[in-house]
């Protein structure tokens, strides 16, 4: 897919993987909206895009509230005309055992992480079937594929994000309309800043942690090659073809991982 004077739709895209993606897509020639709803790390991250791509905007907007999510894609599509990419990156996750926590908790994470991207994609896809074209990018996560202790409610809301990704594959194939699902494994981004995750081991669980442009760059290089499933980084697909094979020595591994 060429990007240039593309449209493209950024949730989460004030920091962390949505700005890195908002950048690049950017310097590739695309007009950015930018969507989170800290509006002063909008304002930042604009100034930034901006450089590269001038006529892109921001926006800030509650992902899981339905009515301004119409809102807010009925107004870009009357300004732009078009949507051609929606990158759903809006997210957070709570680290803590599920005997220990409580359901709000979970809700909270199923709501933004889930919901909220079933409701950008309600909303940008009905705009996409009528203009036959378009390409959706859900960005899910290696927790999507694997269950991690401590990460109930985080994991539930990848898994889901994963299938609805896979069933919209299907369903919106027959518009022109491409879907991918983005699998990384932990990034460096302020998700990790809630207090829940004070305790966690990052030294021994994070040696290996992504930077943003590094999963940006994947996700680029992915969709130009028009890939549903982008793991990144990409040798841990046989990581996760091996946790399907040999489940029960997966269950096993996990099991022993520091907590």
């Amino acid at each position: 897919m060429d990007f240039k004077d593309r449209v493209a739709v950024i949730t989460g895209g004030s920091s962390g993987i949505g700005k890195a993606i908002a950048v690049d897509l950017a310097k590739e020639g695309a007009t950015v909206i930018l969507i989170a709803r800290n509006k002063d790390k909008l304002k930042v991250t604009l100034e930034e895009i901006k450089k590269y791509s001038p006529n892109s905007i921001a926006a800030s907007c509650d992902v899981t509230d339905t009515k301004k999510v119409a809102n807010l894609v009925k107004v870009v599509n009357e300004n732009f005309n078009a949507i051609d990419i929606l990158i759903n990156s809006a997210g957070f996750g709570l680290n803590g055992s599920f005997i220990e926590n409580n359901i709000q908790g979970i809700r909270d994470q199923i709501e933004v992480n889930f919901f909220g991207t079933v409701n950008f994609c309600k909303e940008v896809s009905e705009v996409m079937v009528k203009q036959h074209s378009g390409y959706i990018v859900n960005i899910s996560s290696v927790a999507g594929r694997v269950g991690f202790p401590n990460l109930s409610g985080y994991c539930a809301s990848k898994f889901a994000v994963y299938g609805f990704s896979e069933v919209l594959y299907h369903e919106l194939k027959p518009h022109n309309i491409k879907v991918s699902i983005v699998l990384p494994i932990a990034t460096e981004t302020n998700f990790f800043n809630n207090p829940s995750w004070d305790s966690f081991p990052h030294e021994e669980r994070h040696k290996n942690i992504l930077k943003p442009e590094e999963v940006s760059k994947a996700v680029l290089i992915g969709m130009k090659k028009e890939n549903f499933e982008i793991v990144v980084p990409s040798k841990y697909k046989l990581k996760l073809i091996g946790k399907a094979i040999l489940l029960p020595w997966a269950l096993k591994y996990i099991q022993k991982l520091p907590k």
